[in-house]
């Protein structure tokens, strides 16, 4: 498996800057690869970085994160593709240039960022060209796994709050029995 520092070594310069921009850091577009490599493999394994970049993610991106996990961290992107997207080259991507942005290119037809590639430009995953292999960096599984349960947890309890509400009113037509109205944990 391939370490944080590993993976941003084999990343090329102008993702890196992307990755670093999206993640919030100022950086200049003078700065050499190995100062980015460092800022960068300091600032994206930070846990409370993490962690507000993860609750913002939308579902879908998160539960790619979370089969990518349950897999072990690494899985083919073939198939990964028909649930989240294609890999687009980095040149092709809408906000490949920062005077483009993400609302203006939609607005001009071309295509949003699928799940795959947002989580590839915020530096949450890796794409491993010979192998063509989808990877999370080992130093990045057990914070993001923690992170993760943890706010699955969490909305785990605000459904079930809900539920308790709903099934408080229709207990008496329901033709279940109340454990089956239950929010499933998985």
């Amino acid at each position: 498996m391939t370490t944080l520092r590993q993976a941003l070594t084999l990343t090329p310069w102008r993702l890196l800057l992307f990755i670093g921009r999206q993640r919030g850091l100022s950086l200049s577009s003078k700065i050499s690869k190995a100062d980015l490599v460092e800022r960068l493999s300091a600032h994206l394994p930070d846990p409370s970085d993490l962690e507000t970049c993860l609750t913002s993610l939308p579902l879908e991106e998160r539960q790619a994160l979370v089969g990518l996990l349950t897999a072990g961290g690494s899985v083919p992107l073939r198939y990964l593709q028909p649930f989240y997207g294609s890999l687009r080259p980095f040149r092709q991507l809408p906000a490949h240039y920062p005077a483009r942005t993400i609302p203006a290119a939609t607005a001009a037809g071309i295509p949003p960022l699928s799940p795959l590639e947002r989580l590839r430009a915020l530096g949450l995953i890796f794409h491993h060209r010979p192998t063509q292999e989808i990877f999370i960096p080992t130093d990045l599984i057990p914070p993001l796994r923690n992170i993760l349960a943890k706010a699955g947890e969490e909305e785990a309890r605000a459904r079930g709050r809900g539920d308790a509400k709903k099934r408080r009113g229709k207990m008496t037509n329901s033709p279940l029995p109340p454990c089956s109205l239950a929010p499933l944990r998985i």
